[in-house]
C-alpha cells in the first residue's frame, strides 16, 4: 500500500480525494456535464487503517502467530466453558457488551480469546490494544511521578492512548502487586473504562486466574455491573482443563 502522504498514490496523487469520472457522476442528482465531484480515496483510507492497525499491534507486542488469532480458531469442542467464553467475546465484537471479565484455571485459552477479540476489532477498523497487566502498570509508573506530575511526555501520551482506545484487553489482571499509588491510578483507569462502557463509547475485556471478587472493592463493583453487558452476565468463569497439550506442533 502506498504512503498516503508521499503523493505516490496512483488514484489521488496523495490528495486523499479521488475525482469521479463522468460515468460515475451521471447518477448524482443535479450533475451536469463538465461538473466534477470527488470522494475520499478508498485506497488512502485503507492505508490509514492498515497503518493504525500495525501501530496498535506493535503496542500490543503481538507475535506474527498471535496476529492471526481469531475467535473461530479457538478449540471449543467438548469444552463448554471455553465455548461460553468465546461466545461472550463474540458478543463484545457484536457490541452486546462493553465490560467483560473472564477468569478461571490456567491454560484454557483466556489469553488467546483476548488476543483474538482484539484482532477481530482491528479487522473491523476499530482501534484495539492487548496488554498484560504488568505492562499497563509499568506504563502508569513511567508516565507519572509519585506526586502525580507528568514524568515522561511520551509515556503519558501512550498511557492516554491506552485509556481512551476504543477497545482495551488486559491480561493477567490479578498477577501484579500494586502500591497504593498504582492502585489509585488503576482505579481511575477502570472508572474511566466503566463510565465510557456505560455510554457505549468503549469496550474493556479482562482476563485473570483468580476470582475477581478478590479485587479491590471499587474495581470489583464496576466489573460486576451488569448494565455494561446486555446478557446481564459480565463475569465469565472458565474451568476447562489445560488445552496447551492439544496445541502441540506436529512433527
Amino acid at each position: 500500500m502506498q504512503s498516503i502522504n508521499s503523493g505516490d498514490c496512483p488514484h489521488c496523487k496523495g490528495s486523499g480525494l479521488r475525482k469521479l469520472s463522468d460515468v460515475e457522476c451521471k447518477d448524482i442528482p443535479g450533475w451536469l456535464p463538465g461538473y466534477t465531484f470527488s470522494e475520499p480515496c478508498e485506497y488512502c483510507v485503507q492505508a490509514r487503517k492498515d497503518k493504525q492497525r500495525a501501530e496498535l499491534q506493535a503496542i500490543s507486542m503481538l507475535t506474527n502467530d498471535e496476529i492471526q488469532y481469531r475467535l473461530s480458531s479457538i478449540i471449543t469442542n467438548g469444552r463448554a466453558d471455553t465455548r461460553k467464553m468465546v461466545d461472550a467475546c463474540r458478543g463484545m465484537v457484536e457490541k452486546q457488551s462493553f465490560l467483560l471479565t473472564i477468569w478461571g484455571s490456567n491454560g484454557n485459552a483466556k489469553s488467546a480469546a483476548l488476543i483474538a477479540t482484539v484482532n477481530e476489532f482491528l479487522e473491523r477498523g476499530i482501534p484495539a490494544i492487548y496488554l498484560p497487566a504488568y505492562d499497563l502498570l509499568n506504563w502508569l509508573q513511567d508516565a507519572f511521578k509519585s506526586n502525580g506530575e507528568i514524568k515522561s511526555e511520551s509515556m503519558y501520551e501512550r498511557l492516554e492512548r491506552i485509556k481512551s482506545v476504543r477497545m482495551l484487553a488486559v491480561d493477567e489482571f490479578q498477577a501484579v502487586k500494586v502500591t497504593d499509588w498504582r492502585l489509585e491510578q488503576l482505579r481511575n483507569l477502570m472508572d474511566r473504562r466503566w463510565r465510557d462502557g456505560l455510554a457505549g463509547l468503549s469496550f474493556t475485556l479482562l482476563a485473570m486466574n483468580e476470582d475477581p471478587a478478590s479485587l479491590e472493592p471499587r474495581i470489583w463493583s464496576r466489573l460486576r455491573d451488569g448494565r455494561n453487558c446486555l446478557s446481564g452476565e459480565p463475569i465469565i468463569l472458565n474451568e476447562d482443563t489445560d488445552m496447551r497439550p492439544l496445541l502441540r506442533r506436529k512433527a
